[in-house]
């Protein structure tokens, strides 16, 4: 796989190893082939921060100004969809499928078909919610390319933050009421 300095790694439920690079790229160990993805492949270049596999065995990226799923030799980037242009350093899944990404100081929820309609349609904007320091979400999320994420058996999802561990209850959030206008 090489020199470089790996980042992080991850072992997929298919058995390949895939390998993050601080320098940008990934490479996936495949029972004895590697191949790389790159900014060729539409990785951006950028830091690879976290590694996630979804419960429907898709791999996503997280990187220094992005967030891309692996699809066959390409990996497909969202912020042209309207994904923040962020440090990404964390993703989980909860119970009910939705997609949480840690983006330093805020942490975004978004519905998984949200990706497929902007990977099908390249005009498609993303809807979702971010959380913040307005919603009680205290310092930032976790580091990059170190592990700072997990999903609890009662489906409590659970981040690390510059100020210690956040507890979130998706099963429980409301969104707050917008201000009345004056």
């Amino acid at each position: 796989i090489g020199p470089r300095k790996a980042y992080l790694v991850h072992a997929d439920r298919a058995g390949r190893v895939w390998i993050g690079y601080w320098d940008g790229g990934l490479a996936v160990y495949d029972h004895g082939k590697v191949s790389t993805y790159g900014v060729e492949q539409g990785l951006p270049r950028a830091s690879v921060n976290a590694i996630f596999e979804d419960r429907t065995g898709s791999l996503w990226v997280g990187t220094d100004r992005d967030l891309g799923r692996v699809e066959g030799a390409r990996v497909r980037t969202f912020t042209g969809n309207g994904f923040p242009a962020s440090v990404v350093t964390s993703m989980l899944q909860d119970e009910a499928g939705d997609y949480w990404v840690g983006l330093g100081a805020s942490l975004l929820r978004v519905d998984p078909h949200e990706f497929d309609l902007a990977a099908s349609d390249p005009r498609h904007q993303l809807r979702y919610r971010l959380y913040d320091a307005e919603d009680g979400l205290p310092g930032t999320l976790g580091r990059p390319g170190i592990p700072n994420a997990a999903r609890a058996s009662d489906g409590t999802l659970l981040f690390v933050t510059s100020v210690g561990l956040v507890a979130v209850d998706p099963r429980r959030l409301h969104d707050r009421p917008a201000p009345a206008l004056i």
